[in-house]
């Protein structure tokens, strides 16, 4: 997957995800609720129930909801600990996405080591 970045500033998730194509498939993706509207189009998608001041969520419906982020979790790790290479985590312009595909490769590359040494130590 190649990851473009805008040089105008930020884009919203659900934006990205409008640009990719994705196939369809059998595995279930797990996403927050910045994707609102993605269910509408995949049918594998899974997204928390939002709540509202008008709709509470009934306990059942926040059983679901706690689920779905304890699965969530361990990716929102691995995002901050890519992002810990601090080139990632802040605003920097670039001309070229090469390379800030570049730097994402080298962020996963190292996080990925940090996780292996840590549980070869462990």
């Amino acid at each position: 997957m190649k990851v473009l970045r805008n040089p105008q500033g930020s884009v919203h998730d659900k934006s990205i995800w409008d640009d990719l194509v994705i196939k369809k498939s059998s595995i279930n993706i797990l996403v927050d609720l910045g994707f609102l509207g993605t269910d509408k189009t995949h049918e594998n998608i899974i997204l928390p129930y939002k709540t509202s001041k008008y709709k509470k969520t009934s306990s059942l419906q926040k059983q679901i909801n706690k689920g779905i982020s304890s699965l969530r979790i361990k990716v929102e790790h691995a995002f901050s600990g890519v992002k810990r290479l601090k080139i990632l985590s802040q605003k920097i312009y670039l001309r070229s996405p090469n390379i800030y595909d570049l730097l994402i490769k080298i962020g996963v590359g190292l996080h990925n080591l940090r996780v292996k040494f840590r549980t070869i130590n462990n």
